[in-house]
């Protein structure tokens, strides 16, 4: 078979190029700049503008190099953006919580007005008997207005209370509190 070439000026196969090298990195070690120049002349390898203009690639590519002040730009952009979207989603938090804030606060009082009515139609007598009865048992002061509350909001422990004999309603209802 025979060899391959490549046509044109300076053509060379690629086990030329790596022989040409291989002799080169021996011939020119340490030359540097030296050795730069020797392949960006055979277009082995090429160089690119570093400083802040915007320019093309040597190959008439249109790439456009961005300079520090345009990434810093589009950084801060980003970051912005990313700001804004925590704000509206924290707004969007704060009134989703208020709002169920006011349902539960709502059903909350709703229910302790159920409650209350409930209690309060359950008592066999109006809360000043209740009181009257309690006085009546000849409790210890500091023990008058927890048996009194107690009752109150207890209506079947009162009926229970109430359906004992007058001498026994003492100790019953000190036992229940």
């Amino acid at each position: 078979m025979d060899k391959i070439r490549a046509n044109g000026e300076n053509a060379e196969t690629p086990s030329e190029i790596r022989q040409r090298l291989a002799q080169q990195s021996n011939d020119t070690e340490g030359e540097g700049i030296a050795a730069i120049d020797r392949m960006v002349a055979h277009n082995e390898a090429t160089l690119e503008v570093l400083n802040n203009e915007n320019t093309g690639s040597p190959d008439g590519n249109k790439r456009h190099k961005f300079t520090r002040e345009e990434v810093q730009a589009e950084i801060i952009k980003g970051i912005q953006g990313v700001a804004e979207a925590i704000v509206r989603s924290t707004e969007v938090l704060v009134n989703a919580q208020n709002s169920q804030t006011e349902q539960l606060v709502k059903a909350q009082s709703s229910h302790t007005e159920q409650l209350v009515k409930a209690q309060t139609s359950k008592l066999s007598m109006p809360a000043t008997e209740i009181w009257t009865r309690v006085v009546e048992l000849d409790l210890d002061p500091s023990k008058r207005k927890l048996a009194y509350s107690f009752l109150v909001r207890n209506p079947d422990m009162l009926e229970a209370v109430l359906g004992l004999p007058l001498e026994e309603r003492k100790e019953y209802l000190m036992e229940l509190i």
